[in-house]
């Protein structure tokens, strides 16, 4: 299972998704990052 939440998602969101992927029994969980523009921009 891949998890993408965006920067407005909340932890308890990101939790509530990982908590219910364990209980049907997914085990490899992986987080798509990305990059934001503005942070590499100095």
């Amino acid at each position: 299972m891949i998890i993408s939440a965006d920067a407005t998602a909340t932890h308890q969101s990101v939790i509530t998704v990982m908590e219910a992927a364990r209980r049907i029994g997914l085990t490899q969980i992986t987080f798509a990052t990305q990059s934001s523009a503005a942070a590499g921009a100095k």
